[in-house]
């Protein structure tokens, strides 16, 4: 792996990946977060923002590569960012609609 990746897909089969600088994707009822790192995780993990800026959930990243899931049924309708944070750097940002 040539660069450390970020892929934001959501049930209705929209992908954003943060190197490409791709479309935003939305959801309804989740999103599936897929990553890859070209080296072993230092203390990573996904940041799930709102549209302030505050941190709503951290999910661990112990993996060089996986994906999790985020259940957005219970989020409120609106903007989100979510950041891969690896070594104390963010390394890439991709924003996500939950819709309803």
């Amino acid at each position: 792996m040539a660069q450390d990746n970020l892929w934001v897909n959501s049930g209705s089969g929209q992908l954003l990946d943060f190197n490409t600088g791709g479309v935003q994707a939305t959801a309804s009822s989740y999103a599936t977060m897929a990553y890859g790192f070209k080296a072993t995780p230092d203390k990573a993990y996904l940041s799930i923002r709102d549209a302030v800026g505050k941190e709503l959930q951290r999910l661990p990243i112990q993996a060089a590569e996986g994906q999790t899931v985020w259940d957005t049924r219970s989020i409120s309708p609106g903007a989100y960012t979510v950041e891969l944070v690896n070594g104390g750097r963010t390394l890439g940002t991709a924003k996500l609609i939950v819709k309803r």
